[in-house]
């Protein structure tokens, strides 16, 4: 599989105190990675560093195996194919929907087809001409993920996309989006402190404490073989099962119950964390 972006020994201080150290992992093409520790870890930083808003102390950072940054290159943000979307989705409020999709697209006959197509696959046809104060907050992050794939970069980055959404919506639209970009075959970084979410919608998880990723595999893996006594105590007490939803309703192998996402359909994971359980659409 192809390596689409590759973090090696990255390390960058502010003022004195090293917020990402030594930090290293890859995505291969198509994979869905999460970045995922608590407050404070280095994990929105060494984001930032990968879209190029930062530029490391130390360190290379490379995207389908072309340096974007080392000590002697410094490739520029605009000139990464990176799609980034903030924690709110920064959406331009001049443009109507369909105008902030098609902000990075360079005018031809198909850039209609393309805002369409990729509204589609975020669940907003039809909103072409919403303005954005129109939309709900997760209907604007829907859009904002739609305008970072429209220009299908090499990858998308995603800072805490979730956070400032209310809590009842959170879920919804968490799944929405990682089915969009499952869609379209993106590649993709979640940067998150919530640790359900990772374990439910990763191929790669890199767990970061105190500036360094303390373990970087598959949730699996990260479930049954946590590499130190600091990560399986972040990681918490919880399993995750496959289910099949419909009409509001999960089954699983141990027994049914109700979701109350009547959307949701099709084969499914189940994360239980007492007292929380959260159902996401299966990886597969």
């Amino acid at each position: 599989m192809k390596t689409t972006l590759k973090v090696e020994s990255v390390t960058k201080s502010f003022d004195g105190v090293r917020v990402a150290d030594s930090v290293s992992f890859s995505v291969e093409s198509g994979q869905i990675a999460v970045i995922v520790g608590p407050s404070g870890s280095g994990k929105t930083t060494v984001l930032r560093c990968i879209a190029g808003f930062e530029r490391p102390d130390s360190g290379t950072i490379s995207m389908n195996e072309a340096v974007v940054s080392d000590t002697s290159t410094f490739v520029l943000p605009e000139r990464r194919h990176v799609g980034y979307v903030p924690q709110e989705g920064a959406l331009f409020p001049h443009l109507d929907v369909a105008g902030n999709v098609g902000f990075g697209l360079e005018r031809s006959s198909d850039r209609d087809a393309r805002i369409a197509e990729c509204l589609d696959l975020v669940g907003m046809s039809g909103f072409e001409r919403r303005r954005v104060d129109e939309l709900s907050g997760g209907q604007q992050q829907r859009v904002a993920l739609a305008r970072a794939l429209a220009p299908q970069p090499q990858l998308i980055v995603m800072d805490e996309p979730f956070s400032a959404l209310d809590a009842a919506m959170r879920p919804e639209i968490c799944a929405d989006v990682v089915s969009a970009l499952r869609a379209e075959g993106a590649t993709a970084i979640i940067v998150t402190h919530d640790r359900i979410e990772a374990l439910a919608v990763a191929d790669r998880i890199a767990v970061m404490m105190n500036g360094s990723v303390m373990q970087y595999d598959d949730p699996v893996t990260l479930y049954r073989n946590p590499a130190s006594d600091q990560v399986a105590a972040f990681l918490g007490d919880f399993y995750v099962e496959d289910g099949v939803a419909r009409d509001g309703q999960v089954t699983t192998a141990t027994g049914s119950f109700a979701t109350g996402e009547s959307e949701l359909s099709g084969e499914v994971e189940v994360v239980r964390q007492t007292p929380q359980l959260r159902v996401f659409p299966s990886k597969q």
